[in-house]
């Protein structure tokens, strides 16, 4: 399932499409971020959390966003160099959090 384009994650992270040098690094971000969201959503995969294939603009976003951060972090980082999450993209993904009854 495609959940964000590389051409939609080169706009928001305002890179010219038609350079293709970090075109690599981007996919990995994107890939990273599905299954981070899918995980803070609670489920293992974008195609558990949504079978019809079709995926919410806010959850979108929310990997727009998280994408963002990994592309823009993506040398390692020390512990004085910490950059953290956008809270935002969070709040996107709130209402479709799976509860877990334990």
């Amino acid at each position: 399932m495609v959940v964000v384009t590389i051409e939609e994650a080169k706009e928001q992270l305002r890179v010219d499409k038609c350079y293709h040098g970090d075109d690599q690094l981007i996919n990995r971000c994107i890939d990273t971020s599905v299954e981070h969201v899918a995980g803070l959503m609670g489920y293992e995969s974008m195609e558990d959390a949504f079978p019809s294939g079709k995926v919410p603009e806010t959850v979108r976003h929310a990997v727009l966003m998280f994408t963002v951060h990994y592309y823009e972090n993506a040398g390692v980082v020390s512990a004085v160099d910490l950059k953290p999450v956008n809270q935002g993209a969070l709040a996107l993904i709130g209402r479709y959090i799976k509860y877990r009854n334990t």
